[in-house]
């Protein structure tokens, strides 16, 4: 268990405490998600457990074991750690990358190979085909898959997560949310995930713990967040990106979309009409996938004649 005990976090040169009095447990084989908007205080969390940020004050424990306590180095070694920016070294395998942990910890080359190509296959990379490419020659939810299963290759009691998701497609997002989760219940880790997305936080995590200005809102299941808020911060927080997250199966069935010959679709009708908003900002059209296979052409003429059809 991890445990948070009125721990404080105040930077120099700055009049505002980035985390207040903070108290929380982790139970071990948890999924437990912090989610909150930009300057909550989430990522400084998740930072201070493998001590890449120090608390000004408070006790943070593993197991009961002050982390100050620990061996710094063999401490990082037990724990996979998945950011935002993937990070792989460019100029080595994929196989080389995934073992850079496992190679720390003395394991024998053998060991090592097997680890990397059982990985590679959890997680749909096929190792003959991928154990040996570089870096360069993968896509990024390729490469965010390769991160994702190097953070797991030391078979770590706790993998951190830092938004690891955010900066891809929605695609490539929904299908990786949908690989943690098998993963997490495959090999009974405790991983701790940070998002800003209410919803990335409600399909995941086990525990979801809302954050705001260094302040813990609330703490409990998706259920008890959902259906129970504990202030208006949370409720709100959570039904103004309910509002944002209507699918796109609305614009489909609403109005006469365009159908195209098969091709590889933008987005699929699951996916957020704030997602097509967004790829409408760079491009005339998007291509969306319904749940029958077929393609659609939505443009922004698409998205504004279901706004107003829709009141909005």
């Amino acid at each position: 268990m991890i445990e948070f005990k009125n721990v404080y976090k105040k930077y120099e040169n700055n009049d505002n405490t980035a985390i207040n009095d903070l108290n929380l447990q982790i139970q071990d084989g948890d999924f437990f998600v912090l989610v909150g908007p930009s300057g909550s205080g989430k990522t400084t969390t998740l930072k201070m457990i493998n001590r890449l940020i120090k608390q000004t004050s408070g006790d943070i424990t593993i197991d009961g074991k002050n982390i100050d306590d620990f061996d710094l180095r063999e401490m990082r070694l037990q724990m996979g750690y998945v950011l935002q920016n993937i990070a792989l070294f460019p100029n080595m395998t994929i196989e080389d990358n995934i073992t850079i942990q496992p190679e720390s910890l003395k394991w024998s080359k053998e060991k090592r190979h097997k680890v990397a190509l059982d990985l590679l296959s959890k997680v749909g990379l096929d190792p003959e085909k991928y154990a040996k490419r570089l870096p360069r020659e993968l896509s990024g939810g390729e490469q965010q898959r390769v991160g994702i299963v190097r953070a797991l290759a030391s078979n770590p009691k706790i993998v951190l997560m830092d938004e690891p998701f955010s900066a891809l497609d929605p695609i490539s997002r929904n299908q990786l949310q949908e690989l943690v989760l098998k993963l997490h219940q495959e090999m009974k880790m405790t991983f701790i995930f940070v998002t800003h997305d209410m919803n990335e936080a409600v399909r995941l995590g086990n525990t979801i713990a809302i954050m705001r200005l260094g302040h813990l809102e609330q703490i409990g299941t998706r259920d008890e967040i959902v259906h129970n808020p504990k202030n208006k911060f949370v409720n709100g927080f959570f039904k103004n990106q309910q509002n944002d997250d209507k699918k796109l199966k609305l614009i489909i069935d609403s109005q006469k979309c365009q159908e195209v010959d098969k091709q590889t679709p933008d987005l699929t009708e699951e996916d957020n009409i704030s997602d097509l908003a967004s790829l409408l900002r760079s491009q005339e059209f998007a291509l969306v996938q319904s749940a029958d296979g077929k393609i659609w052409k939505l443009t922004t003429q698409s998205l504004l004649n279901y706004l107003s059809r829709d009141g909005e």
